[in-house]
């Protein structure tokens, strides 16, 4: 998970957190540089790559221009999720206040959707209702779509966690209740300190995504969709979907009677 700034202090920012789901412990790494262009965004990545940080499947950013293009770049085969809650902020700012509640729920019903088709017949609807009424929030709607519905090839049952960086909002706002009364740092590695130390307490509280068997294997045909796995554990992986689903169905044939 990958998001823009944050104000920490004036002239005191933390630019840089990452924390990707699906490991046993939250990686966590912060940097506070000068810059939020792209290639700042490559050097910490690169960093993180550095460090031991394998492949992403999939990587939840905000809109940022510059982090998203060091994520396309870097991580070309991964999937990138963009963050709906900021996207539905977006969208619906751009509509009369009286019917935001309206537009709201139809574009989340596109972006919450079961699977990739329904959700494209729910988005053309959508599209036909509002565009003439309200066309900057349509163009809105409609931009980075690929992005919105990224974690529809995900288990269903991690859809809510992986297709917003909240879990970093909140960490952010316990970040700023901690350094706000502090009314400037003597230096930047005083500043870095607390921001990364309240961070990691933070980080402390995150219940982890559920992982049985089925869905890890569902992840591993993911990854050799996305060219990410070798093919012979890929092969051995889709065998292994089939004998837990042929066994699934069955369980529910036998509740069945």
């Amino acid at each position: 998970m990958l998001e823009a700034p944050c104000e920490v202090q004036p002239h005191n920012r933390l630019d840089r957190n990452i924390k990707l789901k699906g490991v046993r412990q939250p990686r966590l790494a912060t940097r506070l540089p000068w810059a939020m262009g792209g290639g700042a965004w490559k050097d910490f990545i690169r960093d993180m790559v550095k460090r031991g940080l394998n492949t992403p499947v999939l990587i939840t950013t905000d809109g940022a221009p510059g982090l998203i293009r060091a994520v396309d770049e870097t991580w070309s085969k991964s999937l990138r999720q963009r963050c709906l809650t900021h996207k539905v902020q977006n969208v619906v700012d751009k509509v009369p206040e009286n019917v935001r509640a309206e537009v709201k729920a139809a574009i989340n019903s596109s972006y919450r959707a079961p699977n990739r088709e329904i959700a494209e017949m729910i988005t053309t609807d959508v599209l036909e209702r509002y565009q003439e009424l309200y066309p900057s929030a349509m163009k809105s709607f409609s931009e980075d779509l690929e992005a919105c519905w990224a974690h529809l090839r995900y288990p269903s049952i991690h859809h809510k966690r992986i297709r917003t960086t909240n879990l970093l909002e909140r960490a952010f706002g316990e970040q700023k209740r901690r350094t706000k009364v502090i009314p400037r740092f003597m230096t930047e590695q005083s500043c870095l300190k607390l921001v990364f130390a309240t961070l990691w307490q933070v980080s402390q509280r995150w219940h982890g995504v559920r992982m049985s068997e089925f869905e890890q294997q569902q992840l591993k045909r993911l990854r050799h969709e996305l060219g990410l796995a070798s093919q012979d554990a890929s092969d051995a992986s889709l065998q292994q979907v089939a004998r837990l689903t042929l066994l699934f169905l069955q369980q529910i044939q036998d509740l069945t009677h």
